[in-house]
């Protein structure tokens, strides 16, 4: 139990305002959250603030947690951990909900998801040796290891190449995409950092109102002497991407370097898509390398456009899987 039972006035009046999402990506685990960018930042901060001093630590399988029991309503509330600055979500479920009751109670699930690949052996998949590897959704926390996924996942990509020639300019830019993208609980990586998918929900954007403000300035210091090429490039992106039906939007997947060959990426993809199905919506791709067409069409995309990167460059496919 926390120190303190209750939340002060101001911030009860806060959470009892909000409109709380539940959590599509974690149906075994009933629970929902605000965002920071869609409410009163000041308020989510010292409600952030309150949880942190006044809660105690719980466990997640094997993460710490603080969380924080909030004896009039019977909810737990919960964060990620990030600093208080980089925390953007805050969580709340019912008491019974929580990790510590169902595991008392046997009502564990198996876990959040799986995914089944090939074991590497001598630098060989064996198709008969299966491993399970556990995915889970990701936060702040695991910005590094992703970008240091998908930096290694695109390293040859045509598309991005083009527009990054500069690897460690390219690493910047993924690292600029994930970090505004981890506001949402649509990024997901195996529990091994093998292989990493970022979403971005129906009701998102891929760039927070901030970093919508910083990206010609990003795109400046990223692209010295080509940026109106780049900024072109992007805006291609744009107008191909479909509009007229909300959905879910893979913005990035990639598979680490090490673990490639085994179906991890696209098993963590059909997880993914398994997860969108039970929403009943339809999902969107842009596949920036022709090679990897024909294992998204596997996967129940197939094309809807295409266009090229300016000056006749690399061919883009946009990519649309409707609703199961």
């Amino acid at each position: 139990m926390s120190d303190e039972v209750t939340f002060p006035a101001d911030l009860r009046a806060f959470v009892d305002a909000q409109q709380w999402t539940f959590a599509k990506t974690m149906p075994e685990w009933p629970h929902y959250y605000i965002v920071r960018d869609r409410v009163d930042e000041a308020l989510f901060e010292r409600l952030v603030v309150h949880i942190r001093a006044r809660g105690r630590e719980g466990r997640f399988y094997e993460r710490t947690l603080i969380y924080y029991e909030d004896e009039e309503s019977g909810l737990v509330y919960w964060t990620m951990g990030a600093p208080l600055g980089e925390t953007t979500i805050v969580n709340r479920c019912r008491r019974e909900e929580t990790y510590e009751r169902r595991a008392a109670e046997g009502r564990l699930p198996s876990r959040i998801g799986f995914v089944r690949a090939g074991r590497r052996t001598a630098g060989v998949a064996e198709a008969a040796a299966r491993v399970t590897l556990p995915v889970e959704t990701c936060d702040p926390r695991d910005l590094r290891g992703l970008v240091e996924v998908v930096s290694g996942a695109f390293r040859d990509d045509p598309t991005w190449s083009w527009a990054f020639p500069d690897p460690d300019l390219r690493e910047r830019w993924w690292r600029f995409c994930i970090e505004s993208a981890l506001r949402y609980p649509w990024t997901f990586r195996t529990g091994g950092n093998e292989a990493v998918a970022v979403w971005i929900p129906p009701d998102g954007t891929e760039f927070s109102p901030q970093d919508e403000e910083r990206l010609p300035d990003v795109l400046a210091e990223l692209t010295v002497g080509r940026t109106k090429a780049v900024q072109e490039l992007l805006e291609r992106f744009e107008a191909a991407h479909p509009r007229g039906e909300p959905h879910y939007y893979l913005s990035l997947l990639g598979t680490g370097i090490a673990h490639r060959g085994r179906g991890i990426g696209m098993g963590l993809l059909e997880e993914n898509l398994a997860r969108i199905d039970k929403d009943r919506m339809p999902a969107y791709l842009e596949s920036s390398n022709p090679a990897n067409d024909r294992r998204y069409e596997a996967a129940g995309f197939a094309p809807v456009v295409t266009f090229r990167a300016p000056g006749d460059g690399p061919l883009v496919t946009g990519m649309w899987r409707a609703r199961r």
